[in-house]
């Protein structure tokens, strides 16, 4: 493998770390505030309800009927072992604890009918079932992530598109800064092979600039001027 071929490759790997750190980066950035958001407006829906709750008992029907109006969430509450309200989420352990009032609030991801969704688990502390009797309960509200998931998508085929022509931008400056690099060194060779060819010490290369390759080239010089004084000793 070529010296240009193994700075082409390096620059090929550093270019594709970096596109891959930045791509993943935005990607993860994005997911995580456009699920803030989806957590935000079920906050928000929880927060409708635990106001209500604040002057006492509330309804079962102020519940399910009030936040099912809302466009985009559906909710369910789960009150005396047992769900109320359609289409039913999936009611775990987890929501039963919520529900028991031994484990807290949470969001998770779950799948519906064949459709993502973020549901929010909300705890509620009076929730009258009858005239007389007031239970606490677990309220479940969820929303599709659908939008989330066909923004992401676009998302991510933006990134791959910009990683695509990153990635030929880094093939492309590797090739440029391979053959500025190697330019020189291969003069350098050239003229070496030509002294070697020819044998005649008196030659001299080009002193060079300041960098590795000229301070390589005044080497060779003093090797020669060396070899030169060597030959006419022994000569004398």
């Amino acid at each position: 493998m070529s010296f240009r071929t193994r700075m082409i490759l390096a620059s090929l790997v550093v270019g594709v770390f970096a596109v891959f750190a930045a791509s993943l980066g935005a990607y993860l950035a994005a997911r995580n505030a456009l699920i803030n958001s989806t957590d935000d407006t079920l906050q928000a829906t929880v927060s409708l309800v635990t106001r209500a709750a604040a002057s006492g008992p509330i309804r079962i029907d102020q519940v399910t009927g009030g936040i099912n109006g809302i466009p985009g969430v559906t909710a369910q509450l789960y009150v005396s072992h047992m769900a109320i309200s359609q289409p039913a989420l999936p009611v775990t352990a987890a929501v039963r604890a919520v529900a028991a009032g031994t484990a807290r609030s949470f969001y998770t991801d779950l799948t519906v009918g064949g459709q993502e969704e973020r549901e929010y688990i909300a705890y509620l502390p009076s929730v009258s079932i009858t005239f007389s009797q007031t239970e606490s309960a677990a309220l479940q509200v969820a929303t599709p992530l659908t939008g989330v998931n066909d923004q992401l998508g676009h998302l991510g085929l933006a990134l791959l598109l910009v990683a695509i022509a990153a990635l030929t931008l880094a093939i492309l400056f590797g090739w440029l800064a391979s053959r500025t690099a190697v330019g020189p060194l291969n003069e350098l060779t050239a003229a070496v092979e030509d002294l070697a060819r020819t044998t005649d010490l008196s030659q001299r290369l080009e002193p060079g600039g300041a960098d590795e390759l000229g301070r390589l080239r005044r080497a060779f010089n003093r090797l020669l001027s060396a070899l030169e004084t060597s030959r006419g000793s022994q000569r004398q």
